[in-house]
């Protein structure tokens, strides 16, 4: 599936990135608490964005990789050091399966993956 990004800069950005996320996490599989994890941490990164006064953006895929099935959800702002704002986003990585924080010249990308847990899932 295409990678979708959305611009992230007020509250209505938010609704827009948890609304195609949401669509995205189930077309990948994902039901019951996954889901609600999936969509819960699309819209906690898209509101430190939002609330950060910098322009940033949410992109989601869907990789499949060795017969698994998941959602990446990248969030890029263009706070380029570690700041408050960002601290709690490490709360989230208990959350995800992969997560990752890389703080570049003039940005800071946080890249999470989740992989669809098929036993769990069959019986959600």
């Amino acid at each position: 599936m295409e990678e979708i990004r959305i611009p992230i800069s007020s509250y209505f950005d938010i609704i827009a990135a948890r609304q195609q996320g949401r669509a995205m996490a189930e077309q990948a599989g994902f039901k019951g608490t996954d889901l609600t994890v999936v969509y819960a941490v699309i819209s906690e990164m898209a509101r430190t964005i939002a609330e950060s006064a910098v322009p940033g953006e949410i992109a989601i895929w869907i990789p499949q990789e060795k017969g698994k099935v998941g959602i990446v959800i990248i969030a890029r702002t263009y706070i380029a050091k570690k700041t408050q704002e960002l601290f709690f986003v490490h709360q989230l990585r208990q959350y995800m399966d992969e997560f990752k924080v890389s703080y570049e010249p003039g940005e800071t990308i946080v890249t999470m993956k989740k992989w669809v847990d098929v036993w769990t899932e069959k019986s959600a």
